[in-house]
């Protein structure tokens, strides 16, 4: 009976130390449990209805739908996601308008919306949480890929739509990679169109001209709504009014203290006579907009024809090395200054029958190299699990090459 009972015991160890190896539970840098051999699942989420797409085109929207799932079906058959291991992943399908990046936000020239579709593919690491495997979404490796969307591959306006060039700074399986001054982005341009197009001394002169003329009208609309209170402030009506209130109140304050009535009418007295002074000023505005303006138009007067035609190259340096306002650089200077472009208006179509142009955008864990998994190495902390799935998944040129034909492909 006491070998039997000795050997439950040793049984259940057994179990207990197999359950502790199979648990698969990492210590990862900052003490957290991981559990880099739980077997995740795969969630597949659509952030568009048919309230929407029922007003889009039905060529354009059967192109995109068709795109995400056929994206989604390659990347759920990829041996890192078949099944995922000590992750989540979630494949989110956005088919939306995205409308053209101005700066400043409130000063736009045109609405010039894109439909275009995206996919985000959010890999998730496995904690062990209050003894359960539990994954959470706001701790995550995440990676998209834009179709037909020309909007985010250059980063942040300098003006109006106007950029800096973006520079390639590396490759990704043949296609360049770009940085912005926002962050890396992989373009794929089936179109062959160029991809950003030079913008003018002039043009950018007399974009900043139209900037700071906007400022004016603007700051003349809120004067003519504060003249129009003003003017009603000071109406006859408006003073008898406040002069009946006045009377009401140092009369009734006379009754009980004639000192603090009289002080209460000498505050009365000093304030009608501000108010009166203050209604006869006039203020300038716009000073310091006209100012600009006058210093551009003087800029733009100097160049001759051939230097208003030349690229323009902008440094934050120049508006105190060569004590201009426009930033723009001499023609000797330009090495050190960055190419003024927009992004081409005919690099996507309107209602597109077909895929034309691919950003992929990567933000990784390890904030180092959030944007620019090419520069990452693979990190032996398993917090770290996930942005090594996605540089594995990053070096797969069999793959990728895969991907780029599945969408270059038209109507399959």
């Amino acid at each position: 009976m006491k070998k039997h009972f000795l050997i439950i015991i040793l049984i259940n160890l057994w179990i207990n130390i197999a359950a502790q190896i199979n648990s698969g539970i990492v210590t990862d840098s900052e003490g957290s449990e991981m559990l880099p051999n739980h077997i995740g699942t795969i969630e597949i989420e659509t952030y568009y209805d048919e309230t929407y797409t029922q007003t889009l085109p039905a060529n354009t929207m059967a192109l995109y739908s068709g795109k995400l799932d056929k994206l989604i079906s390659a990347f759920k058959i990829h041996p890192l996601f078949n099944p995922p291991k000590g992750f989540d992943v979630h494949f989110n399908k956005r088919i939306e308008d995205w409308n053209k990046e101005y700066k400043p936000t409130d000063y736009w020239i045109s609405d010039e919306t894109k439909i275009t579709a995206s996919l985000e593919i959010a890999l998730a690491p496995y904690f062990k949480i209050g003894g359960k495997a539990v994954t959470d979404f706001h701790i995550a490796s995440i990676f998209y890929i834009y179709l037909n969307n020309p909007y985010n591959i250059a980063g942040t306006p300098l003006m109006s739509d106007i950029y800096t060039c973006p520079q390639v700074v590396g490759n990704f399986h043949g296609n360049p990679v770009y940085a912005t001054n926002r962050r890396e982005v992989t373009i794929i341009n089936f179109s062959q169109k160029q991809l950003f197009i030079p913008v003018t001394q002039e043009d950018f002169i007399k974009t900043l001209i139209d900037y700071w003329e906007y400022k004016i009208a603007e700051v003349n609309k809120e004067q003519e709504n504060l003249q129009s209170t003003e003017e009603e402030f000071y109406s006859q009506e408006a003073k008898k009014q406040r002069e009946a209130e006045f009377m009401k109140a140092y009369n009734e304050l006379l009754k009980y203290d004639k000192n603090a009535a009289e002080e209460l009418k000498k505050n009365y007295e000093e304030s009608l006579q501000y108010l009166n002074n203050g209604s006869n000023n006039e203020t300038n505005f716009n000073v310091f907009e006209k100012e600009q303006i006058r210093r551009l138009n003087e800029e733009l007067q100097n160049m001759s024809a051939a230097e208003r035609q030349r690229q323009g190259y902008y440094s934050l340096e120049a508006m105190e090395k060569f004590n201009n306002v426009s930033g723009l650089l001499p023609k000797e200077y330009i090495k050190s200054g960055d190419a003024l472009v927009r992004i081409n208006p005919e690099l996507v179509t309107d209602n597109p029958q077909n895929i034309q142009l691919i950003s992929i955008h990567w933000h990784m864990m390890n904030e180092e190299f959030s944007d620019v998994p090419r520069k990452l190495n693979y990190s032996n902390n398993v917090s770290y699990l996930t942005d090594n799935v996605i540089l594995d998944l990053y070096k797969d040129k069999t793959f990728w090459y895969e991907i780029f034909k599945l969408l270059q492909t038209i109507n399959n």
